[in-house]
């Protein structure tokens, strides 16, 4: 089944593909998501988690599945690229990512991540108006638009710059998804860079 073709059965739970779909997803990625989660804990003072690391682990990812079923599989129907196995698995990242992150925080309000993330945007750290999900599509519908025609590493750009800020991930952690084999650490400064640049100076319009 092409990835296509997967995540059409995921999301119409009244299709007779739907459970044969699922069971693929969690064949391809189930290993991929618990990576992800584990990597994200090990960033927090896992210290404070002591011996229920493994435990909140296992909390955490069925959470990751909630957050790509919640309000109509919206997490999973508003990716685009779907002839695109690595980008897809970096927009995983960003979801588990993310969903990690909520978790950790609610169980540990005043613990701090070993290594301060880069300063979000002040426009993603301030704007309450929109849901998560909202203001995510939101800052994509954005860029895409600010692209114009330079529309060659638009998508790849993106992904970096939500995984290093949205996702919280560090720089190795996003240079080791499989679509960025050949991008390196300059290239990544600069999209980021460039990228809270823009949305710093257009906040209002979004």
């Amino acid at each position: 089944m092409s990835l296509k073709e997967m995540l059409e059965g995921c999301t119409s739970p009244d299709s007779p593909k739907w459970e044969k779909a699922w069971k693929i997803f969690f064949k391809r990625y189930k290993a991929f998501i618990q990576s992800v989660v584990v990597n994200k804990c090990n960033r927090w003072n896992t210290s404070r988690l002591g011996m229920q690391f493994k435990d909140t682990v296992e909390d955490i990812i069925p959470e990751v599945y909630v957050d790509l079923c919640r309000n109509d599989y919206r997490a999973l129907k508003n990716f685009k690229n779907v002839h695109s196995e690595d980008k897809f698995r970096a927009y995983l990242a960003l979801i588990s990512a993310r969903t990690t992150n909520r978790n950790l925080a609610k169980l540990f309000s005043d613990t701090l991540i070993d290594t301060p993330p880069e300063e979000i945007p002040e426009m993603i750290k301030t704007n309450h108006e929109f849901e998560h999900w909202e203001l995510y599509d939101s800052i994509v519908h954005f860029l895409r638009n600010q692209a114009g025609e330079r529309k060659r590493n638009t998508e790849r750009d993106i992904l970096i710059f939500m995984l290093y800020t949205w996702g919280d991930l560090d720089t190795k952690a996003v240079l080791d998804q499989p679509i960025f084999k050949d991008v390196g650490h300059r290239v990544l400064d600069n999209v980021v860079n460039r990228t809270r640049n823009l949305l710093k100076k257009n906040q209002r319009i979004l």
